[in-house]
């Protein structure tokens, strides 16, 4: 072999060793993503995470958009009876407690229950701790609340909560509405739906409305501030018993960057025969 058949031999070599090692890493790259990762941005090792496009840009989430107390089947009324009180005054009294960017609802320093809903048309339901036995079939719900006017949004009392539905009081300025809500369907029991009721806006010397709801067998009544509304009565009672709740619903405008806020205070309970 000549001397410069040799050569030539020679200087292909380094180039079969850099082609080896490009395949070697192509091959190692296929295999484990988050080594490109790491290579490209400094993250570390096996923490690559793929980008997925947010939901709420795909499918708008359908209104009023519910929250929910825990899941709850309340069938076969007990005997238990009694009375459960709460001036919110101890946080530790056992109110549900949540801070996120949609609502924030808690215990605040003057000594209430503040629900701020920063969501449009979210409805945000807290029932109380179980301290007596569920379920609760007749029964008498007091509490006191004071609403910021926030426009469409709306406050309220419900009886005879369960999964399949519940009664509830609804109120938003100076009227209110009573409704039944079973199987996905809201029915109102009120006529016309929304009633005026002008001691609605009476308020202590703290700003607060006190409202007083009653459910009993197959009638429900409620209370602004010492008056007594007419009564409403359904005939096919679904719902013969459940846990109570309060709520706040909230409309579709902003205000400083909240829909709600509602203040409760001195909620009362007691089951009745």
């Amino acid at each position: 072999m000549s001397p410069s058949s040799s050569k030539n031999n020679l200087s292909i070599v380094p180039w079969l060793l850099l082609l080896s090692i490009l395949c070697l890493i192509c091959v190692v790259l296929a295999s484990a993503p988050g080594v490109l990762t790491f290579l490209m941005d400094n993250r570390p090792f096996g923490s690559f995470t793929k980008t997925q496009t947010p939901l709420a840009n795909v499918q708008p989430t359908p209104a009023p958009k519910v929250t929910n107390p825990p899941s709850q089947t309340l069938e076969n009324p007990q005997n238990a009876f009694g009375t459960f009180v709460d001036d919110f005054s101890d946080p530790t009294s056992g109110w549900i407690m949540v801070d996120n960017q949609m609502y924030n609802v808690g215990y605040s320093q003057q000594q209430d229950y503040l629900l701020k809903i920063m969501d449009a048309q979210r409805y945000i339901f807290m029932t109380p701790p179980a301290s007596l036995t569920l379920p609760y079939r007749n029964v008498v719900i007091k509490v006191e609340v004071k609403q910021e006017i926030f426009p469409e949004s709306s406050f309220g009392v419900m009886c005879r909560y369960q999964d399949s539905g519940y009664y509830a009081v609804e109120i938003r300025e100076r009227e209110y509405k009573i409704i039944k809500f079973v199987s996905g369907q809201e029915t109102a029991l009120t006529s016309p739906e929304w009633k005026r009721a002008g001691n609605i806006e009476f308020v202590d010397s703290r700003g607060y409305t006190h409202v007083t709801v009653k459910c009993s067998d197959n009638s429900i009544s409620v209370d602004f501030n010492g008056q007594t509304q007419p009564v409403v009565t359904d005939s096919t009672n679904p719902l013969q018993s459940g846990n109570v709740a309060i709520f706040g619903r909230a409309g579709k405008t902003a205000k400083s960057g909240l829909y709600d806020q509602v203040s409760f205070d001195n909620f009362s309970l007691a089951v009745t025969p």
